[in-house]
């Protein structure tokens, strides 16, 4: 499991104190649902970690240039991710934080980020991920590219069938149709 600890104490003492982060996360991959997404470069995170008196608030963003798949063709492509991360991190409480706010645990003066920047990333992953939104896939017959090359197998000769609601044509006027 990676951690991506960073030292609080010189905040933790000091009300309205800043610590700023602008450094390459240690991620090679995350895994989202039953995949894994690779990074090409290391991540990058860039916060600002604020002390309000009672808690420390994480502000930033993480970016890193993931290797996905098409799912329309197959082909692997560069994209990049930019992942906004806002959190709160302090010492455990007895009463549970809101649901929409993400809390981390102090531990000692040291935080773990590397779930947040994980979470803020996986946001960001597009479920069907394309390399063009113009891309026209595979054939589902012969399995060409069809951005590469036509397709001459006999599925796609076919015309498309008509579906349920074919009938529905029948209701427009013929010039229409």
């Amino acid at each position: 499991m990676n951690t991506f600890m960073i030292d609080v104490s010189p905040i933790v003492g000091e009300a309205a104190a800043t610590l700023e982060l602008d450094e390459d996360v240690p991620l090679e991959s995350i895994t989202v649902g039953d995949s894994l997404v690779l990074f090409a470069e290391r991540p990058h995170l860039h916060a600002i970690l604020t002390n309000t008196g009672e808690a420390i608030l994480v502000d930033g963003t993480v970016v890193g240039t993931a290797r996905l798949d098409c799912s329309r063709c197959l082909e692997p492509f560069d994209i990049v991710l930019t992942g906004s991360i806002k959190a709160v991190v302090s010492r455990p409480i007895a009463e549970d934080p809101p649901d929409e706010q993400e809390w981390y645990p102090l531990e000692g003066d040291r935080v773990d980020l590397m779930p947040a920047m994980l979470s803020a990333l996986s946001m960001e992953i597009p479920f069907a991920p394309l390399h063009d939104p113009a891309c026209l896939g595979i054939c589902p017959t012969c399995g060409c590219d069809l951005n590469v090359e036509e397709c001459s197998c006999e599925q796609a000769a076919k015309p498309e069938p008509d579906g349920p609601f074919a009938i529905l044509k029948e209701l427009l006027p013929p010039d229409e149709r």
